[in-house]
């Protein structure tokens, strides 16, 4: 299994002291990351007749700092499955870091499986609960989309290991805005088409980002159909910020 990098432990055991010795001295305690250091706002998960769509914009920031502009917060794990990820991202590389060994080992075990959706969000529950019961939890929220057995599937996690599913969902500051417009939608059209889901995810999107502070208007989709998965390059949208006009008492 691939080392998890923390790089606060990393800064501390390779930082030395004035007197010449090392702040990793033997009888220091051990110590787990207590908060994220870059980390990603909102994802967005939408179903549609016949496949599903993730959407995420491509911010890392660093605290309330919008440092990173470009990092992708998709990953497509193969034609059938994807997943998207808020919260860490050093935590996301090395769930990155598993997902490809474990790839590759059944690449060469030649058995004919891969991952399906279904099972890609059963191991990153058993991952992520694994994690928290050693009180070192990975501080990420996940949402696995893809195909299975050619009927669209959605699943969520928390950091805690809790999983869920549903025909859409949010996570993060997305769960207050986005969700409530997600639910509207799928209820006046259940039977909404791949151009209607993206529409939805992307104005999603739109709403994160006039009213979430470490939002971004630079985002990125991917899509899963019977043809297939695509990770789309990152694309951006114009904001419209003339009703900043009309509000009163910030001036």
């Amino acid at each position: 299994m691939a080392k998890r990098y923390d790089i606060n432990s990393a800064l501390l055991r390779d930082l030395p002291l004035i007197n010449g010795s090392h702040s990793s001295a033997v009888g220091q305690p051990k110590a787990h990351t207590q908060s994220p250091s870059v980390s990603g706002t909102a994802v967005i998960g939408v179903a549609f007749k016949g496949g599903i769509v993730l959407a995420a914009d491509t911010v890392g920031s660093y605290g309330t700092l919008c440092k990173l502009r470009t990092i992708p917060r998709l990953l497509r794990v193969n034609k059938s499955t994807v997943l998207a990820m808020s919260g860490d991202y050093a935590d996301f590389q090395y769930i990155e870091q598993l997902i490809a060994k474990k790839t590759m080992q059944d690449f060469c075990s030649d058995d004919g499986y891969e991952w399906t959706p279904k099972s890609l969000h059963s191991w990153l529950t058993r991952i992520l609960y694994n994690a928290r019961s050693k009180f070192d939890p990975l501080w990420n929220s996940y949402v696995v989309g893809g195909l299975e057995d050619g009927v669209p599937y959605l699943g969520g996690l928390t950091m805690l290991g809790i999983s869920y599913t549903a025909p859409y969902m949010a996570t993060g500051f997305g769960r207050f805005i986005a969700q409530p417009f997600l639910a509207d939608q799928l209820e006046k059209n259940p039977e909404m088409d791949e151009v209607a889901a993206r529409e939805v995810a992307i104005h999603s999107l739109r709403l994160l980002y006039y009213r979430n502070r470490e939002s971004s208007n630079k985002y990125q989709l991917t899509v899963v159909t019977k043809d297939g998965s695509v990770l789309e390059p990152i694309k951006e949208f114009e904001g419209v910020w003339d009703t900043a006009l009309m509000i009163r008492g910030y001036d």
